[in-house]
Formats: C-alpha cells, structure tokens, sequence
C-alpha cells in the first residue's frame, strides 16, 4: 500500500455497521511494518446529518415566513406542501 494511503470509517447499512476502508494513494513508497496511516477520516453518524439538515430545514423556513407580508397564506401554502394523504 503506498504511504499516502487513507483510511476511513464508514458505514455498511442501515444498522450501522462499521469497516474500516484503505482508499491506496499514488505515493511510490510504500507503507512498511510498524507505519501509521496519517491521513485519516471518521465515521459519519446518519442521525446527526438528518438532524443538522431538519434543523436546517426548519430555520429555513422559519427564515421565509418571517419575511413574508402574509404569513396566513405561507401557513396555508406550506400546509399544501406538506400535507398527509391516507394510503
């Protein structure tokens, strides 16, 4: 494996199964017994990305009605939007 290789822990499914993957660089000198990879990323955790991005969301729009003239019909427009139809 060349010595700029990565290693990054990801994740396999929805049950959040963990690996470690080695992504090889194009160094031409190699890693040896006993090398550290430097170059390393962690694990992103699925919950805390859909968190940061509804939270995001909401303050979004949150940002939008505040700015809008009339909020009624924002309401109403994003009860549209949003609706819930029975299967």
């Amino acid at each position: 494996m060349p010595e700029d290789t990565t290693a990054s822990v990801l994740t396999a499914g929805l049950l959040g199964e963990q690996y470690i993957s080695l992504s090889p660089g194009g160094s031409d000198d190699v890693l040896k017994n006993g090398s550290v990879v430097d170059l390393t990323q962690s694990a992103i955790v699925l919950e805390e990305v859909v968190s940061k991005f509804l939270y995001n969301k909401a303050e979004g729009d949150k940002k939008a009605s505040d700015k809008s003239p009339d909020k009624k019909d924002d309401a109403a427009a994003g009860a549209e939007r949003h609706e819930v139809v029975p299967a």
